[in-house]
């Protein structure tokens, strides 16, 4: 039998933190973030997104842009009035109550979960509501144009549309709703002596659940919802995906500054190796600083520095449909080498020609299959297995040079780098289990 005993936790622990953040994030966007788009609008070079609070400029636009096809004139009849002011009316009040909720998670936890509740409630309606709206007025367009009213038709491909910020608005607001009293309850069950376990632990499983399934239906729903338009915001949303399991880690103790710090410091070093080989294509370190991270510091570390060097190294390279890739095969490559050699990284006897071969299997494989799957996806016009096995050839040679570079980069900095980590993790106690 072992000793147990139950505490209450009175810092700010990482779950009760996702509440408060995600409560803070939801009244922001209900604020100022465009729910209404008109994808029409875009291609003729035209503002195409609008708040919940300029509906009606919206619809006065939809107005002119469909005035010479339709007939009938677009117009907000009284349901659609009163479905407007009622959505505007749910996503004004969740915003003052998400930032109480928020509010109240960080000082009362007990007390919070009903706030945080009603919030998400009301932002879930809100965003219920504007899908209503933009529904019923596609289908008045449908009906005008002699098009049909299909459910595709009135969401996917309707003239008038939810953006990226009103779905990631109501993702949030249902995973606060079920989710609200568990991120909330922070009682803690403490073993006396814990026996040892072998295989991966909880939050190492929760780590490999959130990057090997939640990851990848994100980078699915921007291609298949939003077209690979909102890049940027599911870019937000992998990134925020990465920070969570991390973040578990701090679950049960105060987090180090230093230990941000260090994971920055490699964010930074592998964003400015990308651009001080900027003149070699695809002979690159980021691959193997991204390695050397998950070997270092841990598997979900290893996601996080791989997600986080992608986005922000290709804003020196350019942003778009690929970045949500390329933050995807980072984050797996560093996640994996941290389960494969962390544990011996801590014994001090990693293997280096182990890491060199992982290193160019990784990037030939999972990061060159990636970033050829997103491009067959993005830029083949009809899909086809000859057309797809045409552009994975295409992608060996370049893959392979990724892959070559990984290695000699890994053979010249991955022991020095390691002993300064392992040095560094044992002196100030940096990510401790």
């Amino acid at each position: 039998m072992y000793a147990r005993q139950v505490k209450m936790g009175t810092g700010a622990d990482s779950w009760v933190m996702a509440a408060v953040w995600l409560c803070v994030a939801m009244a922001v966007n209900a604020a100022f973030a465009p729910w209404f788009s008109i994808p029409e609008l875009a291609y003729q070079g035209l503002t195409d997104q609008f708040t919940l609070w300029r509906a009606g400029e919206s619809v006065d636009l939809a107005r002119q842009l469909y005035l010479v096809q339709a007939p009938q004139l677009l117009t907000l009849d009284e349901g659609m009035l009163v479905g407007l002011r009622a959505t505007q009316l749910a996503a004004g009040l969740s915003i003052p109550i998400l930032l109480l909720a928020a509010g109240l998670a960080w000082r009362r936890k007990k007390c919070a979960t009903a706030a945080v509740r009603l919030s998400a409630l009301l932002a879930l309606l809100s965003v219920a509501g504007a899908a209503v709206v933009l529904a019923r007025l596609s289908g008045v367009l449908n009906a005008a144009l002699g098009q049909g009213n299909t459910f595709w038709d009135l969401t996917v491909f309707s003239h008038m549309q939810l953006t990226g910020f009103a779905c990631g608005q109501g993702a949030a607001g249902l995973a606060l709703l079920l989710g609200a009293g568990r991120l909330l309850n922070t009682q803690r069950v403490e073993l006396a002596s814990v026996p040892t376990v072998r295989g991966m632990g909880r939050r190492t499983r929760l780590a490999a659940g959130v990057i090997l399934v939640f990851v990848p239906l994100l980078i699915a729903f921007g291609i298949v919802f939003l077209k690979g338009r909102s890049y940027y915001f599911i870019s937000i949303c992998v990134i925020v995906a990465a920070m969570l399991p991390f973040f578990a880690a701090f679950e049960d103790r105060r987090p180090q500054a230093r230990e941000l710090v260090l994971i920055s410091s490699l964010v930074v070093i592998a964003t400015a190796g990308r651009a001080v080989f900027f003149m070699l294509p695809h002979f690159k370190p980021v691959t193997a600083l991204v390695i050397v991270a998950g070997i270092g510091l841990g598997a979900e570390a290893g996601f996080l520095t791989g997600a986080m060097t992608g986005f922000v190294s290709n804003f020196f390279f350019g942003q778009g449909p690929w970045t949500p890739w390329q933050m995807f095969a980072f984050g797996v490559i560093g996640f994996l080498a941290g389960l494969l050699f962390e544990k011996r990284m801590r014994r001090g006897n990693v293997p280096l020609v182990g890491v060199c071969v992982y290193g160019f299997l990784a990037t030939v494989v999972i990061y060159g299959l990636l970033l050829d799957t997103s491009t067959a996806l993005s830029v083949l016009e009809g899909l086809t297995w000859q057309s797809v096995l045409a552009c994975y050839v295409a992608g060996v040679p370049v893959n392979i040079t990724h892959g070559v570079s990984t290695v000699v980069f890994l053979s010249l900095c991955a022991n020095p780098m390691l002993k300064k980590i392992r040095r560094m993790r044992k002196k100030y106690g940096l990510l401790m289990e």
